[in-house]
């Protein structure tokens, strides 16, 4: 069974309620103003979720398992099913002893009590690797059920979370690397790589003409949630600075750019870029307005991974 599956399985089933002691008092307030609109029993679970993330934290594999019912289920999204505390309890064991130092953050959406005994309760899991290693986004749906007055975990089903921007952009990854055009009159060198954190891809550009550096730029590629698009943000070594639209059309991707130059005009320009092979892509760019006037020209030009150096050299 997947290392994860039981932080984003059977954790997210008990949500996180609560904030900490020292947090200002306005979200103390607003949290004792929901608690009072709250039945007696979604508190319960929601305290309960307490206690969950406190021995999640402790690494207490023990307390964890005892927080489900003797033969809860938890499913995770490849299927796999454990079964009873025991299993939970192993799982927890082994997740802590192969990741320590694992956070996670629950947002409980939705507690509705189905009846005297038993409540449905969805919400998302966010698990935070203690080593910097990619977050995990997933949702979940659970069962909770009361015994002896007690409520505890008895079904929980993980489900498919939010893309990661890093798996939104894994369509550019060919792009990732060193590229070169070399025209007769001029050199347009380009490197791209991921930032640190994986939420986007960072390209960095030069060119040079008669061997001279006449301008270089940073352009950063990410995902833009409000529309809901790969976008782009690029800055110059002349003052200039835009962004741009991106949208997939098979090997192509057009990119729709604004601009600002450093005179303050302002430009418009429609990007395709074709990728031909894994060592060689086409930029040409057309529909290009500067300060509301149109240009006409069309700009092609091969961007090319340049050849290896030679051994030793």
């Amino acid at each position: 069974m997947k290392v994860q599956w039981l932080v984003v399985a059977s954790l997210v089933a008990m949500g996180f309620a609560g904030l900490a002691a020292d947090e200002p008092a306005a979200p103390e307030n607003a949290k004792a103003r929901s608690q009072k609109s709250q039945s007696p029993d979604e508190t319960a679970i929601r305290e309960l979720a307490d206690a969950f993330a406190k021995a999640f934290n402790a690494g207490d594999a023990q307390a964890l398992a005892g927080m489900h019912t003797p033969n809860a289920r938890v499913i995770d999204l490849g299927g796999e099913l454990a079964e009873g505390r025991e299993a939970i309890k192993r799982e927890y064991a082994a997740l802590f002893k192969e990741n320590p130092g694992l956070a996670i953050k629950v947002q409980v959406e939705s507690v509705h009590i189905l009846g005297p005994s038993t409540a449905l309760e969805e919400g998302t899991t966010q698990v935070i690797p203690k080593n910097g290693a990619p977050q995990v986004l997933n949702r979940y749906s659970a069962i909770d059920v009361k015994q002896d007055g007690k409520w505890l975990l008895a079904n929980v089903r993980e489900l498919p979370g939010e893309a990661s921007a890093q798996d939104r952009l894994r369509e550019l990854e060919w792009m990732l690397g060193e590229w070169v055009d070399e025209a007769s009159d001029s050199v347009v060198q380009s490197n791209c790589r991921w930032s640190p954190d994986k939420q986007a891809l960072v390209r960095e550009f030069t060119i040079r003409s008669q061997g001279k550096v006449v301008m270089t730029g940073t352009q950063r590629i990410g995902w833009d949630p409000r529309t809901e698009q790969i976008k782009s943000w690029e800055f110059d070594s002349e003052g200039g600075h835009g962004e741009g639209l991106w949208a997939r059309f098979g090997n192509q991707w057009v990119v729709k750019a604004t601009a600002v130059l450093q005179d303050g005009r302002t430009s418009t320009a429609t990007h395709v870029i074709t990728l031909e092979d894994p060592s060689t892509c086409r930029w040409r760019t057309a529909d290009r307005t500067v300060g509301g006037h149109v240009i006409p020209v069309v700009d092609e030009f091969v961007m090319v991974r340049p050849a290896p150096s030679p051994s030793g050299k």
